[in-house]
């Protein structure tokens, strides 16, 4: 599923089609305000812009906007006890959510089989584990290890990015040993709570991979 990049030129007469109107909405609004930088910066930090042949990532939510899907593996919003869902229960312990998920997001998910997967987020995570268990995607195009770009979460972005020093870590941002060494794609793609999308790429992926990284958790999106 290709999409078209938001500065398409508008058709004659200066309108401009209500699918692009949408589409530029929709990547102006994706990862907004704090997020983005330090989610570009975590994807660069990595190799991916390399990997995509293009000089940064940050082009994804401008020029190379059609190399990549923004979505959320829950589409509507959900609420426990009158509260915004943060990860619990899980998504694949609650028999409601996991048909949310089949019913919306493995359907779009269906429609882009080389895509890498880039989960924000645990409950993401776990998420995007159990369809490749029920076999709408693959395993290995799945990235994980990345910590969620969040503002609330600057510490471990920062040591991810060698920007802080272990030692320097708060007590509760601390590496679990047994989450050191994260799972990663072994040639990876595009994703979709990022769908990064070059189905026709072929390529290593890079040597920097999301090693010694603290684990983290967020409410999960896109």
């Amino acid at each position: 599923m290709e999409e078209r990049a938001g500065r398409d030129p508008a058709p004659a007469g200066g309108r401009q089609r209500p699918e692009d109107v949408l589409r530029a909405a929709r990547l102006a609004g994706a990862f907004s305000g704090a997020i983005r930088p330090n989610f570009v910066a975590l994807l660069d930090a990595i190799g991916m812009q390399r990997w995509l042949g293009i000089a940064s990532c940050a082009s994804l939510f401008d020029a190379d906007a059609h190399l990549v899907q923004i979505g959320a593996i829950l589409r509507h919003p959900i609420f426990v006890d009158g509260k915004n869902y943060s990860g619990t229960p899980g998504i694949v312990k609650q028999p409601f959510l996991r048909e949310q998920v089949l019913r919306y997001f493995a359907h779009e998910a269906r429609q882009m089989p080389d895509a890498l997967y880039i989960p924000m987020g645990a409950s993401v995570a776990e998420g995007l584990d159990w369809l490749a268990r029920e076999g709408v995607i693959k395993r290995d195009r799945i990235l994980h290890g990345l910590p969620h770009p969040s503002g609330a979460n600057a510490e471990r972005v920062a040591y991810f990015l060698g920007r802080k020093d272990r030692a320097a870590l708060s007590v509760q941002d601390q590496p679990a040993p047994d989450r050191r060494r994260p799972r990663h794609a072994a040639g990876a793609d595009g994703g979709a709570p990022i769908l990064t999308r070059a189905a026709q790429r072929s390529a290593t992926w890079p040597a920097k991979t999301a090693a010694d990284t603290p684990s983290a958790s967020a409410p999960p999106s896109a």
